[in-house]
C-alpha cells in the first residue's frame, strides 16, 4: 500500500462541466512528462461522476510552509532549489509547454529535491493562457497579467519572483491601489548579507520587458552555475544531465 494525492473540484463543482474537462487537460499534460522533479500521474478519472485525478504523493513541505517554518534559506540551498526548477522549467520548455503558476505553493521540497505538484494551468507555448488565478497569481509576469499569450519567459519571470520571495521572505510583487504590479527593491535591499552573484541572477529574471531576460531556463541555469564561486558543490546531480551547463557557462 502506498499514498496517494488525489485532486478534484470544490464540493460546488463537482458537477461543473469545465471544471471536469480541465482535470482532463491537466491528466493529458502529465501524460506527456517523465521527470523527476514534476509529480506523477496515476489515475485520470475526470470523467467519472466524481472527476478527480489520482497523483503521486509527494512527501515534504512546500516553499511557502518553509518560509513560514523556517525562514530564507541560505544562499547554497537557495541557489540549488532555483537550478533544480529551472532544470525542471528546461525540459518543460523542450516539450513546448508553459508552466503559468510557478509560486511557492506549487513546489515541494522531497528529501531536498524540488518536486513541481501542479500543471493545472500549464499550456502550449503560444496558446491562451488560463482565465482562472493568472491575474491574481503572486508571481505572475507583467506580460502575463496583460493576457498575452503563452511563452516561456513567463515561467523564467515566476522563477525570479520565487527566488526573490525564498530569498527575502517577502513576494516580489506588491499591488498598487490601481492594480499594477511595482517593481520591487533589489534583493540586498532586503537581505544585504545576499551574495551579489545572485542577486544577479534575480534581477535579470524579473526584468519587465521579457526580451531583456534570460532568453530560455538552459540561461537561467547558466546565471545560476555563476552565482555562487563554490557552485559545484551545491550542483544537483540532474542538471548534469543537461549540455553546456557548468561553472564556467557564464552568460547567455
Amino acid at each position: 500500500m502506498c499514498q496517494v494525492a488525489v485532486k478534484l473540484p470544490r464540493a460546488e463543482l463537482m458537477d461543473h462541466l469545465p471544471t471536469a474537462r480541465r482535470l482532463g487537460r491537466e491528466a493529458r499534460t502529465l501524460r506527456r512528462l517523465s521527470h523527476p522533479a514534476i509529480q506523477r500521474l496515476l489515475e485520470d478519472e475526470h470523467w467519472r461522476p466524481v472527476p478527480h485525478l489520482v497523483l503521486e504523493h509527494v512527501e515534504g513541505p512546500s516553499l511557502d510552509q518553509l518560509l513560514a517554518d523556517s525562514g530564507p534559506p541560505g544562499p547554497r540551498d537557495l541557489v540549488r532549489t532555483g537550478a533544480q526548477i529551472a532544470s525542471c522549467l528546461h525540459y518543460l520548455h523542450g516539450r513546448e509547454l508553459v508552466h503559468l503558476d510557478l509560486r511557492p505553493e506549487s513546489v515541494v521540497l522531497h528529501d531536498g529535491r524540488a518536486v513541481l505538484i501542479d500543471l493545472g494551468s500549464a499550456r502550449p507555448a503560444g496558446g491562451p493562457r488560463p482565465p482562472r488565478r493568472a491575474a491574481g497569481q503572486s508571481c505572475a509576469a507583467p506580460e502575463q497579467r496583460r493576457g498575452e499569450p503563452a511563452d516561456t519567459r513567463m515561467d523564467l519571470y515566476a522563477l525570479g519572483a520565487l527566488l526573490y520571495q525564498l530569498a527575502t521572505g517577502v513576494p516580489a510583487l506588491a499591488a498598487d491601489p490601481g492594480g499594477a504590479p511595482a517593481r520591487p527593491p533589489r534583493v540586498r535591499t532586503r537581505r544585504p548579507s545576499l551574495p551579489a552573484g545572485v542577486e544577479r541572477v534575480v534581477q535579470a529574471l524579473l526584468q519587465p520587458d521579457p526580451a531583456r531576460r534570460p532568453p530560455s531556463a538552459l540561461a537561467a541555469l547558466r546565471l545560476l552555475a555563476a552565482a555562487l564561486p563554490d557552485a559545484e558543490a551545491v550542483w544537483p546531480g540532474v542538471v548534469h544531465d543537461i549540455p553546456d551547463v557548468g561553472r564556467n557557462a557564464v552568460g547567455y
